[in-house]
C-alpha cells in the first residue's frame, strides 16, 4: 500500500506500506509518512471507495492530511 520501488531495486521480501525502497538488494530508504498518519491511512481504506468519491477529491492528492479530513467528512463514501 503506497509503497514506492526504486528503478532497478530487487525487491526480496514484503514492503511495508507506504515506505520507499531502493538498491539490490532493495532496503527501506525512508517512510513517505510519519506512522500515525500511515495508520490513518490504512485505516481509512480509501482504496475501496467509489470512483465517484476518489474523483471529487482527487485535488487533494498532493496533501494526504486533507485528503483523509475531506473523505472523513463525506461518511457516504465510505467503502462504497
Amino acid at each position: 500500500h503506497g509503497a514506492v520501488v526504486g528503478a532497478g531495486a530487487v525487491v526480496n521480501k514484503d514492503v511495508a506500506p507506504y515506505c520507499i525502497v531502493a538498491g539490490v538488494p532493495a532496503r527501506v530508504i525512508r517512510k513517505r509518512f510519519n506512522d500515525e498518519l500511515i495508520s490513518e491511512l490504512l485505516a481509512s481504506e480509501w482504496w475501496n471507495m467509489s470512483n465517484d468519491i476518489l474523483k471529487k477529491h482527487t485535488h487533494l492528492a498532493n496533501r494526504p492530511v486533507e485528503f483523509l479530513k475531506a473523505i472523513k467528512s463525506n461518511s457516504s463514501g465510505l467503502n462504497e
